[in-house]
């Protein structure tokens, strides 16, 4: 055989070849590119429903604070809900988002028990809370912490996108 003869073998193996290669490792890369805009697309719309509630709980806690002021459209401690967004969080969140928000739920639990247990809850629902009471505070600190943190997560997968 002859150099043209075995160049040109070479040759139409390596064209073949890449013709079936390259329409394959596209689909590959689209393939992967929407599983990563579909994680991007339920990991916003999870932070999107933790911040929320979050926004939930902070209207009620600025009615605790002043009862005179506007009452939030809901302010129940849905459990359920609470559940439901935190095993979303714990599949698509880093742990940067879900220490924060685990806090910020015990934290609200913890003042729903005392509102609920201390026995004053005309009271408080009449004359309001000090907003410098120890679980308000705690409460707003672990809000803020909590949208410190999604706004983190938002930006970083906007970043990464």
């Amino acid at each position: 055989m002859d150099a043209t003869v075995i160049v040109s073998i070479a040759g139409l193996t390596a064209t073949t070849t890449l013709g079936l290669a390259v329409p394959i490792i596209t689909a590959h890369f689209a393939d992967r590119n929407a599983r990563r805009a579909k994680a991007r697309e339920l990991a916003l719309a999870v932070y999107i429903d933790a911040m929320a509630y979050v926004q939930l709980i902070k209207a009620g806690i600025d009615h605790l604070v002043d009862p005179s002021g506007r009452r939030p459209a809901q302010y129940a401690n849905d459990h359920a809900n609470v559940d439901l967004i935190t095993a979303r969080l714990r599949l698509v969140a880093p742990d940067a988002v879900i220490r924060p928000w685990v806090e910020f739920v015990n934290a609200n639990d913890s003042l729903s028990f005392y509102i609920r247990e201390s026995g004053d809850y005309r009271e408080i629902e009449h004359n309001g809370m000090s907003e410098n009471a120890a679980d308000i505070v705690t409460v707003r600190k672990a809000a803020h912490a909590v949208a410190k943190a999604l706004r983190a997560a938002v930006d970083s997968s906007a970043a990464s996108h």
